[in-house]
């Protein structure tokens, strides 16, 4: 749910080149297929406040899986394997504290999803585990 200091409604949508990506409604974002996921959230004026600046959280969308065979150099066709599909989910969110800094946090693999990274000959290695990453970002 977005606020603002007006207390004028704030009505988020998803942004058109987003279409493929993700819906939303009632707030509630559904993810459909991979790519960028654009929400734009505009606030109209009133007699007191004028109309808000557009703004705009982007965040990507992974669809990695799907039946995926082992690479090339294979030295055993017996050792080929097929992996099950997953979704992987990534967030960000930043904050102007002022115009020299801003923070920013990471959230990465949402769903804390058990997924392979990398497939090889006769095995894969796991990919990480959900991460949270804090940065502040300096600017001069």
């Amino acid at each position: 749910m977005a606020t603002a200091e007006s207390n004028l409604p704030v009505v988020l949508t998803i942004d058109g080149t987003s279409a493929t990506v993700c819906t939303i409604n009632n707030g509630i974002v559904t993810f459909i297929g991979a790519g960028t996921c654009t929400i734009d959230a505009n606030q109209g004026g009133d007699a007191t406040y004028a109309v808000a600046s557009q703004v705009q959280q982007s965040f990507s969308v992974a669809n990695a899986g799907g039946t995926t065979p082992q690479p090339k150099y294979a030295e055993n066709a017996a050792a080929i394997q097929a992996l099950t599909k997953y979704w992987l989910f990534n967030a960000m969110a930043s904050y102007p504290v002022n115009r020299h800094l801003t923070l920013q946090v990471n959230l990465n693999n949402i769903g804390n999803e058990k997924y392979s990274d990398r497939a090889y000959d006769r095995h894969f290695l796991p990919g990480p585990t959900r991460q949270i990453l804090f940065s502040p970002v300096f600017s001069f």
